[in-house]
């Protein structure tokens, strides 16, 4: 028999389970990353290369997708977590955010063929996205056309570009790779950046989480 487990539903904590530590959980690559390393110093430079756990005497640094630290979180797994605020939005977890550390900062918005720009006034539209619950919220609000959503893992563009779909729900952050594809901007849906989240109930915790956030904080 086959069982599948997603992370979202992870409960198996391994030798973490019983650690006395504060676990930060920080993003395994991307430009994210690079600027934390600038908050602990050498020690996420360390950990966010082929290693992906680094003990220190205060705490654990472990690193995973951006897209999985929020449930990392919210299941117990990690005291703290930097990563993007949509990725927490679209997991729909509830996290305790502590501290907006201002990197990667940009939106989610709608993007479109400059011919789009009146989109509402169509029946249905198809958008792709890699935030299909933020665009499902988004769209389900009254009012706005009947959308179906083409789940993408990146890319976006594309397959507006190709004419695959009407629209997209990306980040958009200096406008470059939208402009190359002719596509411009619609709408934002919310303002993100890289923060600093805490696991629900962590004032309750004896583990010393505030000393550690203040410390990547000052």
């Amino acid at each position: 028999m086959l069982r599948t487990t997603r992370v979202a539903d992870l409960t198996r904590f391994g030798d973490l389970a019983e650690e006395k530590r504060v676990i930060l959980g920080v993003p395994n690559t991307g430009r994210l990353l690079d600027e934390v390393a600038s908050l602990t110093g050498s020690i996420v430079g360390e950990a966010g290369g082929r290693s992906l756990r680094f003990d220190t005497e205060d705490f654990i640094v472990v690193c995973a997708r951006s897209n999985d630290l929020p449930y990392l979180a919210a299941n117990g797994l990690a005291d703290l977590v930097i990563t993007g605020f949509d990725y927490v939005v679209e997991a729909g977890v509830d996290l305790v955010e502590l501290h907006d550390t201002g990197y990667q900062r940009c939106s989610i918005g709608l993007l479109g063929p400059a011919e789009s720009h009146d989109w509402r006034r169509h029946e249905e539209i198809t958008v792709a996205t890699q935030y299909p619950a933020i665009a499902e919220r988004y769209f389900d609000q009254p009012g706005l056309p009947s959308c179906e959503l083409l789940v993408v893992s990146g890319a976006a563009e594309f397959y507006a570009r190709t004419g695959i779909v009407d629209l997209i729900v990306d980040a958009h952050m200096t406008g470059m790779t939208a402009a190359a594809n002719g596509l411009s901007y619609l709408e934002t849906i919310l303002e993100t950046s890289g923060r600093i989240f805490a696991k629900p109930n962590w004032t309750e915790s004896p583990k010393n989480i505030e000393d550690v956030c203040r410390m990547l904080t000052r």
